[in-house]
């Protein structure tokens, strides 16, 4: 069984993989700061959104909303 955590800064490299494979999938690019401040506020225990990582090898975060 997985075990879900926050989302840290040292879980950055597999979310850029997922990222950049999102917007592959949706065929856009987006500029590097809008890229970082994304991640930042996935990481801001103070914002609605926040990331989840499921605490595996390799991790595979998620983000989810609340309010």
């Amino acid at each position: 069984m997985a075990t879900v955590t926050p989302l840290t800064p040292d879980d950055r490299a597999a979310w850029r993989a997922l990222w950049d494979g999102y917007l592959a999938f949706y065929e856009t690019t987006l500029d590097e700061d809008t890229t970082a401040a994304t991640f930042a506020r996935l990481v801001d225990p103070g914002w609605a959104c926040t990331g989840r990582s499921p605490g595996t090898t390799p991790a595979r975060p998620s983000a989810s909303c609340t309010g």
